[in-house]
């Protein structure tokens, strides 16, 4: 199971792990891993889906 971390500590490992630098000095950030990184540990920053309310049968109308 992945350690819980903050949004701010999955940004920072994205940087640490997947930026790199070209040889003109362009910056960029290695999609793959870091989509790697965001899968592994995104779900605990999601809401739980809501659950549906049971609908139970139809009422029948009054006869009167």
């Amino acid at each position: 199971m992945a350690p819980i971390l903050t949004a701010e500590d999955v940004v920072r490992r994205i940087a640490a792990e997947c930026a790199y630098v070209d040889e003109r000095g362009g910056v960029g950030i290695r999609l793959k891993p870091a989509a790697a990184i965001v899968r592994r540990y995104g779900e605990q920053f999601r809401r739980p889906q809501r659950r549906k309310p049971v609908r139970g049968p139809p009422k029948a109308e009054p006869l009167l």
